[in-house]
């Protein structure tokens, strides 16, 4: 059965990164684009790129010497997202967020993708996925587990494949089927005995035209691994 996407606006990744790009954002007209900097340089400003799964994203000014919790409320006033929800993960690192603490010292320093996982407080974990390729050999898998159903969120580059996922699990075996508007993506794998990683098959189908008739069906392995995430007690 075809699969309604639900819409996944209301979460965020951020990226952060030394880069020339420029990002428009319908969200946040009033964004404005910050000019690189020395990266490592003490206090050098660097780009810093919000983006919402649905794709849209907005540049934000950031410097190496801002406070996490002063980005936290960038993050909170450009997306509605309370400062408690977001969790930073840098290189498949939990980040130490304390909130008086500059990014620098939290990690951040412009010379990598940071990314701003926004989650209620039970979260289960977050999932990353690196796949074989559909089309590209650096396509990678984001999963993040975030309700108590087994609902899984999916984060897929190229950004094109970005939406939301259904997730059933049954025992050890995890089937996750996704679909865009001319695509259906189904993998199926196994929990590994420390649970922390999934060993499996992944299927696409592309849909073109009126009734959605496949015309081009692909295979492959997957491999998942999953960050580990620990949550505080008590109030943040």
């Amino acid at each position: 059965d075809w699969l309604e996407v639900p819409d996944a606006a209301e979460r965020c990744v951020v990226e952060g990164r030394a880069s020339q790009r420029r990002c428009m954002s319908e969200l946040a007209p009033h964004s404005v684009e910050q000019a690189d900097g020395v990266v490592g340089a003490a206090g050098a400003p660097f780009s810093l790129r919000a983006r919402l799964v649905s794709g849209a994203c907005v540049s934000l000014p950031a410097h190496s010497l801002m406070h996490v919790r002063e980005l936290q409320e960038l993050l909170e006033g450009a997306f509605q997202i309370p400062a408690h929800e977001q969790r930073w993960v840098l290189h498949d690192t939990l980040l130490n967020l304390q909130s008086t603490a500059s990014l620098e010292e939290a990690g951040l320093q412009g010379d990598g993708v940071l990314t701003v996982v926004c989650v209620k407080r039970d979260l289960c974990g977050c999932w990353i996925c690196a796949a074989g390729a559909l089309s590209e050999d650096d396509l990678t898998f984001e999963f993040q587990r975030v309700e108590d159903n087994e609902e899984l969120q999916v984060r897929i580059t190229p950004d094109e494949y970005a939406c939301r996922c259904s997730c059933e699990v049954q025992g050890e075996q995890v089937i996750v089927m996704q679909n865009t508007e001319d695509a259906s993506i189904t993998w199926s794998g196994w929990l590994s005995a420390d649970g922390n990683h999934i060993r499996g098959h992944w299927k696409l189908v592309v849909m073109r035209g009126p009734g959605l008739r496949a015309v081009h069906t692909e295979t492959g392995d997957f491999r998942m691994k999953r960050l580990q995430v620990t949550e505080p007690h008590g109030d943040p």
